[in-house]
């Protein structure tokens, strides 16, 4: 545990074979290793983790992707309509729609059942809660 993945690579055969790993993979061991420091650093607090945990920037399109409007309808089985407009990965403005004589009417949504999925399958999908955000 006092160790990062990248002291494991401090022999040579081994870290030879570590920059032939995908750039992916290598990021996600250095995100590990800077993690570990900051965790270890009684100074961090959770913007330094945030900061190193959370990649950003523009995702590359996946297998499988489509494209999909910003601010489109999706028609749930529960009898509502419901469109995200997410930013970032901690903020996500949610719309609902319930049409009158619905079998929604009257129902309490509950946003932590609620996964918003990207059209992209190489973003992440989004969990929702029920915290509301401060102004």
């Amino acid at each position: 545990m006092n160790r990062s993945a990248l002291d494991l690579l401090s022999d040579d055969g081994i870290a030879g074979q570590f920059l032939k790993e995908p750039p992916f993979v290598r990021q996600v061991l250095e995100a590990q290793a800077k993690l570990r420091n900051a965790l270890a650093n009684p100074a961090s607090n959770f913007g330094d983790l945030e900061r190193i945990a959370v990649l950003t920037g523009d995702v590359p399109i996946g297998p499988g992707s489509r494209e999909v409007p910003e601010g489109r309808w999706s028609n749930q089985p529960d009898g509502y309509m419901i469109r995200f407009y997410p930013s970032g990965y901690p903020t996500t403005k949610v719309d609902i729609f319930v049409p009158q004589g619905s079998p929604a009417v009257g129902k309490e949504f509950d946003p932590s059942m609620t996964v918003a999925v990207p059209g992209n399958t190489s973003r992440q999908r989004l969990l929702q809660s029920g915290r509301i955000q401060a102004q």
